[in-house]
C-alpha cells in the first residue's frame, strides 16, 4: 500500500516478466497492490480501514508512504501521524507484520526549493519510521540503488522512469523474499 510510487510500480509490474507478484508466487505469495495517487500517512488509516472490508487480512502490509507528507507537515508531526498509523496497525490487526518501504529521495520537491533540507528530513523520518516498526516486530526495506539520477526519474523529477520502477521492483521482491521467506527484519542487510 502506498502513494503514487506504488501506483506506478504496480504499472509496471503488470508488464514485466514475473507479472504483479514479482515471481514470489513460487513461494505461494500473492500481492494485493494498492496505489493512491497523493497519498499522506494520516490518510493511510482511513484507506485500510476500508480495505478491511473488501478481503482477507494479509499476513503482511508493506506501506510505502510519507514521501507526500515531507514539506508539508513537520518532520515532528510526520513521526507522531506515522506512530498513530502503526498502532492502528497493531491494534486492528495484531497477525500482520507490518514491513515500512522507505521514503525514496526525488530530484524536485513540490513542497520546497532546498533538496538539501528535504533529503535530511527525508532520511530523518526514515530513519526514526524504521526504528518504530522494527522494535514493533516489523521490517523494513531501503531502496539503496535508488539514488537522485536523473536517469531514474520522470520528467517531474518525483516519480521514477521505467528504469526506476524496474529497479524499485527488484528491491521490493528481494526485500518480499528475504522478509517473508527468511525471516529477515532488513533489506539490504
Amino acid at each position: 500500500m502506498g502513494s503514487s510510487i506504488i501506483k506506478h510500480a504496480f504499472l509496471e509490474a503488470v508488464l514485466r516478466p514475473g507479472g504483479t507478484n514479482l515471481t514470489l508466487e513460487r513461494q505461494n505469495i500473492s500481492l494485493w497492490w494498492q496505489g493512491y495517487s497523493g497519498l499522506q500517512l494520516g490518510k493511510t488509516t482511513q484507506k485500510i480501514r476500508s480495505l478491511k472490508n473488501v478481503g482477507p487480512v494479509p499476513n503482511f502490509i508493506l506501506i510505502h508512504c510519507g514521501g507526500n507528507d515531507l514539506g508539508k507537515l513537520s518532520v515532528r508531526r510526520i513521526r507522531v501521524v506515522a506512530k498513530l498509523l502503526l498502532l492502528f496497525i497493531r491494534t486492528n490487526f495484531q497477525n500482520i507484520k507490518v514491513i515500512w518501504s522507505f521514503i525514496l529521495p526525488r530530484l524536485q520537491w513540490r513542497t520546497s526549493a532546498s533538496l538539501k533540507a528535504m533529503e535530511k528530513a527525508r532520511k530523518r523520518v526514515n530513519s526514526h519510521i524504521a526504528t518504530t516498526v522494527l522494535q514493533s516486530g516489523g521490517a523494513i526495506i531501503r531502496h539503496t540503488d535508488i539514488k537522485p539520477d536523473p536517469a531514474l526519474f520522470a520528467q517531474d523529477g518525483v516519480h521514477l522512469s521505467s528504469l526506476g520502477n524496474s529497479i524499485f521492483l527488484n528491491s521490493l521482491q528481494g526485500g518480499l523474499e528475504a522478509i517473508i521467506i527468511h525471516g529477515k527484519s532488513c533489506f539490504p542487510s
